[in-house]
């Protein structure tokens, strides 16, 4: 397996799973509770797009061929390097970010 189909595939999970959120949050519209919760999933995954941007070529390309010169199947592969990219984003997103974007504030008194 080569990294050539890659961004073919990292696009048709975008687009599989963008179209099962929108679905979601349109059949849970009459609960109260759950658009909340949806909208939260969507605001977190939006605010993670840069970083995923940043890292899916480099660190998932990486970790899928690792994990498939492991002797994983192409599939197992591409999952693991997709949770990879999520994990990393997430934490540059909501751990890194926040207490650089702290830090700076502080330095300069806003």
């Amino acid at each position: 397996m080569g990294v050539s189909g890659t961004p073919q595939l990292v696009w048709i999970c975008v687009l599989v799973f963008g179209t099962a959120g929108v679905i979601f949050v349109a059949q849970v519209a009459p609960n109260p509770i759950l658009p909340q919760i949806a909208n939260r999933i969507i605001v977190g995954l939006a605010l993670m797009t840069y970083p995923i941007y940043l890292l899916h070529f480099n660190l998932g390309a990486t970790v899928i061929r690792f994990v498939y010169e492991a002797g994983a199947s192409g599939a197992v592969s591409m999952v693991v390097g997709l949770m990879a990219i999520l994990l990393v984003s997430w934490a540059i997103t909501f751990q890194l970010e926040p207490r650089i974007r702290n830090r700076v504030r502080s330095y300069l008194g806003w």
